[in-house]
C-alpha cells in the first residue's frame, strides 16, 4: 500500500486491532455484510477504528483518529446472512476525515502511521526485557487457567513484538488504543513493561490470595452483619445524628 491518501471502509468496534495481530468478527449488521461483501469482491482491505462516542449496533458511531487495516483471512457465512470472519491486521493509518456518504457504512480518507526510526543500541535491551516479561506473563495467565503454555515463539522485530505484546495485555481498549497511537517504538515498549509489571504483581497477589484461602480452610474474608448487634445498633444511631 502506497504511502499517501487512500479510501477506506470503516468497521468502528470497541476492540483494538494491532498490526500482523489475528481477530474474529460476528458480522450481522446489513451495513456491514455489504461492506464485507465489497471488500471481498474487490480484495480490498477495510479498516478497524476504536469507538470513541456510540455503539457498535444501530447510528455510526464516532471512531478514534488512528485504527489498523484488517485483511480477510477465512470466511463463514451462514444461511441467514452472518458471517464470521478472521482477519489480520495489517497497517495504521490515521484519519483524515470520514463520512457516511452514499453508503450505509462509514467511509474514510486516510493516510499510513509508521513507526519512526529506532536507535537499535536503545531498542536492544528493552525488547529482551519485554520478551521476558511477556512469556512470563503467559505463564501466569495458562496456569490462572489450569494450563500449561505450550513453547512461545516470539517475533524478533521489535516493533512487531511491540504490537503482539499490545494485544494480548489485559488492558482496557482505550488503554490499547495509546499504543496503536505510538509512533516512537521504544516508548511503546517501555509503557507495556511498565503495564506488565502491575498486572504480574496484580496475579502473583491474587494466587497468594488463592493459597490462604485453600491452607486456611474456611476462613472468612468477610460477613454479614447481624443487624440485632447492639455495636451496630450503636453505630446506626449515631451515624444518623
Amino acid at each position: 500500500m502506497d504511502k499517501k491518501i487512500f479510501d477506506i471502509p470503516l468497521f468502528p468496534l470497541h476492540t483494538v486491532l494491532f498490526p500482523h495481530m489475528p481477530l474474529q468478527l460476528h458480522v450481522f449488521e446489513t451495513r456491514y455484510k455489504v461492506m464485507i461483501d465489497r471488500c471481498l469482491q474487490q480484495g480490498s482491505p477495510f479498516g478497524v477504528v476504536l469507538i470513541r462516542e456510540g455503539d457498535e449496533v444501530g447510528a455510526p458511531a464516532v471512531p478514534f483518529d488512528v485504527g489498523c487495516t484488517a485483511q480477510i483471512l477465512g470466511m463463514e457465512r451462514f444461511e441467514d446472512g452472518r458471517m464470521k470472519l478472521v482477519v489480520a491486521g495489517r497497517y495504521r493509518f490515521r484519519l483524515i476525515e470520514y463520512a457516511e456518504a452514499d453508503l450505509p457504512y462509514l467511509v474514510g480518507k486516510a493516510e499510513l502511521l509508521e513507526d519512526r526510526p529506532y536507535d537499535s543500541r536503545r531498542i536492544a535491551p528493552l525488547t529482551g526485557k519485554l520478551a521476558a516479561l511477556f512469556v512470563r506473563y503467559l505463564e501466569m495467565l495458562a496456569t490462572r487457567s489450569g494450563e500449561v503454555l505450550p513453547p512461545v515463539q516470539l517475533p524478533g522485530d521489535p516493533v512487531t513484538l511491540s504490537f503482539c505484546a499490545a494485544s494480548v495485555l489485559l488492558q482496557d481498549a482505550e488503554e490499547k488504543q495509546i499504543l496503536l497511537e505510538l509512533t516512537d517504538t521504544a516508548q511503546r515498549i517501555e509503557h507495556e513493561i511498565l503495564w506488565l509489571k502491575g498486572q504480574m504483581t496484580l496475579l502473583e497477589d491474587m494466587e497468594k490470595l488463592n493459597a490462604e484461602q485453600g491452607s486456611e480452610g474456611k476462613k472468612e474474608l468477610a460477613k454479614p452483619v447481624n443487624l440485632a448487634d447492639s455495636d451496630w445498633q450503636d453505630f446506626l444511631k449515631n451515624s444518623l445524628n
